[in-house]
């Protein structure tokens, strides 16, 4: 029957921040002896929690999510492999590393449990030395991979809450691995209906723009590439008719930690409002020049209406002067 071990402190679950003051380590083994030994050898330095059966094992990671698991390969129930299995099929215990105990010696042993999934296999007999070794080893990486873990999750709830918008791309097929509501406006479609999806499949009318042929050549030359005030006919479902925004947008390279350009992240923002201000101030300009021509050319015609109705009287004016003149000469 399973009978955890009672741990020397109170097992605390998880803060709300997901640290522990003391990492918490999963012992589950059928052998008394053994589970005794590695429980009391592990206490000084961790929470421990020791298990005797493969399936209350499991319900006990489920509900602890512990930092490692140290594990028997073969256990009632449940065995080591198939529990490992388990561990592995839920997203909320995937990431546990597994060091996986075993009578059974040799190469072939340890690369059938490192197969199955195990970070790490360790045969029995093994020396306390080992033992600590190879925890100390597992936790370190448990602790790195939480903390990058973590960063992911905020840097995804940041780009989720982004008022821009935002996509990253995964591999040549370009396979969406995040979508925030602004670029699901944008794009047309639910976030369900482009994530882990290819995304000209998703959204097959990109494929006859110059948008393939831009990523293209970003994940290709890993340079990145920028637009400006590029236009998209925007029309979320229930909107109504379809309007015009305006973008500005950055196509970057994502790279792996090695250089390797794995992806692609799109970061584009509205300009709309910019954009139809500066054509407004156009068009007002535009107007106001038209109507400074029109005053213009009303002055002229006017200037020249006004002077026609004069000319004949300005030209009797000259003719009864010279008149005037011709008849003062005959007097003298």
């Amino acid at each position: 029957p399973a009978h955890p071990i009672a741990p020397v402190r109170e097992i605390p679950g998880e803060s709300q921040e997901g640290v522990r003051e003391r990492p918490l380590v999963l012992c589950a083994d059928d052998n008394a002896d053994l589970r005794s030994y590695v429980s009391h050898l592990l206490a000084p330095l961790y929470d421990v929690i020791a298990i005797g059966d493969g399936e209350q094992a499991l319900e006990t990671a489920l509900i602890y999510r512990p930092d490692l698991v140290v594990a028997d390969v073969m256990m009632p129930h449940l065995d080591g492999v198939a529990f490992l299995k388990a561990l592995r099929a839920c997203p909320r215990t995937a990431m546990i590393p597994v060091v996986l105990l075993s009578a059974r010696a040799g190469e072939e042993a340890k690369i059938e449990g490192l197969d199955a999934g195990a970070d790490d296999y360790l045969a029995k007999p093994f020396s306390a030395r080992e033992l600590l070794a190879r925890v100390r080893s597992q936790l370190a990486l448990s602790l790195a991979r939480r903390a990058h873990e973590r960063e992911r999750e905020d840097f995804h709830t940041l780009f989720m809450q982004a008022p821009n918008v935002f996509l990253i791309l995964r591999g040549p097929e370009y396979i969406v691995e995040l979508a925030n509501p602004p670029a699901c406006r944008v794009l047309h479609r639910a976030h369900e209906e482009l994530l882990e999806r290819p995304l000209l499949e998703a959204v097959p009318e990109l494929e006859d723009t110059s948008f393939r042929a831009t990523l293209d050549g970003v994940l290709r030359t890993g340079a990145p590439y920028q637009g400006k005030e590029v236009s998209s006919s925007v029309r979320w479902r229930g909107e109504g008719e379809a309007k015009i925004e305006y973008y500005n947008y950055v196509f970057s390279p994502l790279r792996s930690s090695e250089g390797r350009i794995e992806g692609v992240l799109i970061d584009a923002f509205a300009v709309t409002e910019e954009v139809i201000a500066r054509q407004e101030m156009g068009r007002l300009r535009a107007e106001a020049e038209s109507a400074n021509r029109m005053k213009d050319e009303f002055l002229a015609m006017l200037g020249h209406e006004l002077r026609n109705p004069l000319a004949p009287m300005v030209m009797a004016l000259q003719v009864m002067r010279l008149r005037g003149g011709a008849s003062r000469e005959q007097d003298i």
